[in-house]
């Protein structure tokens, strides 16, 4: 039965990196995906442009591209990420000089298009108050979540490495399982069940026990050195031989702490925690721009 793994090496701009690199080396990844942008981190992302034109992306690409990208290319891993934040092409640009510094070759594809602010009415009303937009101030930052559908032909390419920017946290991983199975963006069963998938992965260590622990009440072993999660997705008719559209066994990186690899209790416990977080406000949440 063939599957896909995929594992999340971030959940937020300032995750911690080794676990990422634990994943590559020894979680038989066909992709990671570091989820590293949110609305504040895109905004300053356009602020740093706007001091240095070269700047845009995250600051981390940096650390995270020089610890990366040898366990990459050596293990065949294929990187998904929105670390481009205000500017894809400037990240695709330096991870480039970097893999030329490292003597590691790589191709790099970015993702563009979700920068809308040169679209934006300034004098159109604030939906808060009906002021005109630049009574507020200066507007520095607006960005059109893309989707998987963005995301697509730049996995087609063969690119190694994919940038993007403001991009639907899910698509991150919705875009790698489409692709490999090679679904519809209009399957709408397969790609809602690809969809969940990718809102557990995206929050990284709080599938793998960070909204789940509650001690003394609620305990996740070796929390300190909490893991990063994988998904192991099945292929179409392998999912269909057991009666779902989409299904996905969920696990930690075999170095790491953490709660999806104890009893099933507990990993009911753990991903059904994370289930509810992501229902309980949804209004506050990315919308999901595959369709």
């Amino acid at each position: 039965m063939r599957t896909v793994r995929v594992g999340c090496g971030a959940g937020f701009a300032g995750d911690r990196v080794q676990p990422a690199v634990d994943l590559v080396d020894r979680g038989e990844l066909d992709y990671l995906v570091l989820e590293c942008l949110a609305e504040r981190t895109t905004a300053l992302g356009q602020l740093r442009r706007l001091a240095d034109p070269t700047a845009g992306y995250g600051p981390s690409v940096e650390r995270r591209m020089r610890l990366l990208l040898k366990p990459l290319a050596r293990t065949g891993t294929r990187l998904v990420t929105n670390i481009g934040s205000a500017d894809p092409l400037a990240a695709a640009r330096r991870v480039l000089r970097i893999a030329a510094e490292l003597a590691v070759p790589v191709s790099v594809a970015a993702v563009t298009g979700d920068d809308i602010l040169d679209r934006i009415d300034v004098t159109a009303p604030a939906w808060e108050d009906g002021r005109p937009l630049i009574e507020h101030g200066e507007l520095v930052s607006a960005s059109a979540y893309l989707g998987a559908d963005a995301l697509l032909p730049a996995l087609r390419s063969g690119a190694q490495v994919v940038i993007g920017g403001r991009i639907a946290d899910p698509s991150l991983f919705v875009a790698p399982l489409a692709h490999e199975f090679g679904w519809s963006l209009d399957d709408v069963d397969r790609i809602a069940g690809a969809t969940a998938i990718g809102h557990l992965l995206e929050c990284g260590g709080q599938v793998t026990g960070g909204y789940f622990a509650d001690p003394p009440y609620k305990t996740v072993p070796d929390l300190a050195n909490l893991g990063y999660p994988i998904a192991i997705a099945p292929t179409r008719e392998a999912a269909e031989a057991i009666g779902h559209e989409v299904t996905a066994l969920y696990t930690t990186g075999p170095a790491g702490g953490g709660g999806v690899r104890v009893t099933t209790e507990e990993v009911i416990g753990i991903v059904s925690t994370s289930i509810e977080r992501s229902l309980v406000e949804p209004c506050v949440h990315h919308p999901v721009a595959d369709r």
